[in-house]
């Protein structure tokens, strides 16, 4: 837990702050990889990579600022983000070299990541509030929702030819898809 205070002072404008700030953070990450390479001969060379990751936060963030010398007397900001990743990833690299030089050679790259699941919530409130003798407040709420878990699909194909002091050259085909949806809410009252 992390706990903060400030105050300051604006002696031009005469506006005093006083602020207090906790921030609690539960967070939890855990991944394993493997990692293979294999030369099957001086021509044909493979890397494969494996990947799990784990991720869960959980975080929560108050404050409240008193304000004097201004409409606003004071100040509430909430925050909590919640937020669970689960993904697994695979990584491929195959090259054939075409001569014993390794001037001309084929690469094949391909991922793939799969998040299998997904929920991130991230949720602000702020309240302005006055202390006056008719009481006004602007009371703002914010949530981003993201449930949706994403895959990943990336695969790339080249060729590469070396014409030694003349230059290089490369082509190459890649194809990548991917995909994300989120909620959004907005919302503000004012009294």
């Amino acid at each position: 837990m992390l706990f903060g205070e400030e105050h300051s002072r604006d002696i031009l404008n005469k506006v005093a702050y006083s602020n207090v700030v906790t921030d609690t953070i539960y967070d939890k990450d855990y991944s394993t990889s493997l990692t293979l390479n294999y030369d099957f001969n001086p021509s044909h060379r493979l890397a494969v990579d494996a990947n799990y990751n784990h991720f869960i936060k959980d975080e929560y963030l108050g404050g409240k600022t008193d304000i004097t010398g201004t409409a606003i007397d004071q100040t509430e900001s909430y925050h909590t983000s919640a937020h669970k990743t689960y993904n697994y990833s695979f990584a491929l690299n195959y090259d054939w070299l075409l001569d014993t030089l390794g001037n001309r050679k084929i690469t094949l790259l391909s991922d793939y990541v799969n998040q299998y699941k997904n929920s991130l919530q991230d949720y602000f409130h702020y309240v302005n509030c006055t202390t006056s003798e008719e009481p006004e407040f602007l009371n703002e709420f914010l949530m981003n929702d993201q449930h949706r878990p994403y895959q990943l699909y990336s695969t790339e194909l080249r060729y590469k030819h070396n014409f030694g002091e003349a230059g290089e050259g490369l082509a190459g085909v890649k194809y990548s898809d991917s995909t994300v949806e989120n909620n959004y809410f907005h919302q503000e009252k004012e009294a």
